[in-house]
C-alpha cells in the first residue's frame, strides 16, 4: 500500500529467461495496480540485468528485490517513509526466510542464514556503516548516489549458475566511501522463499566460495604486500576450520563439522579472489 501509486513503477528485468516470464509478465500489465514495465536484457548476469534497469527507470528512488521474495504490505511505503524522516542516500530492509518449498535442516545454524539471503538488524531504524548491512535482494539508492559513484560493475555479480557474488557490496562500499549514509529500515520486511535446492552442503559451500571471492573483489585496488599479508591470514583460516571440521567429526558432531566445512570454503573463496584479482586474470568493467 502507498499513499499515491503513480510514485511507483515496477520494471522487471528478464534476463535470458527461456521460460514464459515474458508472456506471464506481459498479461498482468493491464491489470496491475502500479506502472508495470517489462525489459528483456540478454547480457546474462545481475549487474547487466540492475544495470539496465538503472536506465530504463524515471523515478529518483531506485529499490532492488528478487523475483522469490513476498513483501511486507506496508514495504513500498515504509521505504519512502524511510527516506522522507531520515538523512537517507540508501536503505537495507529486514529479510526473513520462508521455509515453504523446504523444511530447515538440523544442521544449519543462524549464523549461516545469510548465505540464504537472510539479513536482520533488529526492530529500530538505525543508520547502519558497513556493506555488508544490507543484501542483494532488498535495498535500495536515491538516484544521486548513482550519479556520483557510477553503475553496478559488471564481472561480479551471479550470472546463470555461477554463485560469484559481490556487485551490491561493491556498489554499497563505494557509496559508504564516498561518504553517502545508508539506513536499516525493518519496516522494509520481506520474505525470501528458500528453494529447495538451496538449503544443501553443496549449494551453501558454492554460495560460501562465491561471496568471498566477490568480497576479495569489493575491496579496492591493494598490491603484492597486503596481498601476502591476506594470504597468510585466509591459509590459517583454512587450516583452523579444517582441523575443527575433522575433529568435530572424529567427535561424531556432525552438525559442526558441517559449520567449518562450509567456513572452510570461504577461506578458500577468499584465497581464490586474492590470486585472480593480483594476476588480472578477471576483469571487472565499471
Amino acid at each position: 500500500l502507498v499513499s499515491d501509486a503513480r510514485l511507483i513503477e515496477v520494471i522487471v528485468v528478464a534476463n535470458g529467461c527461456k521460460d514464459n516470464t515474458i508472456d506471464f509478465v506481459n498479461g498482468k500489465m493491464e491489470s496491475f495496480p502500479f506502472t508495470l514495465r517489462l525489459f528483456d536484457e540478454q547480457q546474462l548476469g545481475l549487474p547487466h540485468a540492475r544495470n539496465r534497469a538503472i536506465k530504463e527507470a524515471s523515478h529518483e528512488i531506485m529499490a532492488f528485490i528478487d523475483d522469490d521474495v513476498v513483501l511486507a504490505e506496508n514495504y513500498l511505503q515504509s521505504m519512502l517513509d524511510c527516506y522522507a524522516n531520515n538523512p537517507a542516500d540508501l536503505v537495507g530492509g529486514k529479510t526473513e526466510l520462508l521455509w515453504e518449498a523446504v523444511e530447515r535442516p538440523d544442521w544449519l545454524p543462524d549464523e549461516l542464514l545469510g548465505l540464504l539471503s537472510c539479513k536482520d538488524l533488529g526492530d529500530a531504524t538505525k543508520e547502519v556503516f558497513l556493506q555488508s548491512d544490507a543484501i542483494g535482494c532488498n535495498f535500495s539508492f536515491h538516484k544521486r548516489v548513482l550519479e556520483k559513484i557510477g553503475k553496478f560493475k559488471v564481472g561480479l555479480g551471479r550470472s546463470g549458475k555461477l554463485l560469484i557474488g559481490g556487485e551490491e557490496t561493491e556498489f554499497i562500499y563505494r557509496a559508504l566511501r564516498d561518504e553517502f549514509r545508508m539506513f536499516y529500515e525493518p519496516k522494509c520486511f520481506l520474505h525470501h522463499w528458500v528453494a529447495p535446492n538451496r538449503p544443501t552442503l553443496k549449494y551453501m559451500t558454492g554460495v560460501a566460495h562465491g561471496n568471498a571471492v566477490g568480497f576479495v573483489f569489493a575491496k579496492p585496488p591493494f598490491g603484492l604486500f597486503k596481498a601476502g599479508k591476506w594470504t597468510v591470514y585466509y591459509v590459517f583460516k583454512f587450516i583452523e576450520h579444517l582441523s575443527k571440521e575433522w575433529l568435530s567429526r572424529l567427535q561424531g558432531n556432525m552438525n559442526n563439522s558441517i559449520f567449518h566445512k562450509i567456513r572452510k570454503h570461504s577461506q578458500i573463496g577468499f584465497l581464490k579472489g586474492i590470486f585472480l584479482r593480483i594476476t588480472g586474470r578477471v576483469k571487472i568493467e565499471n
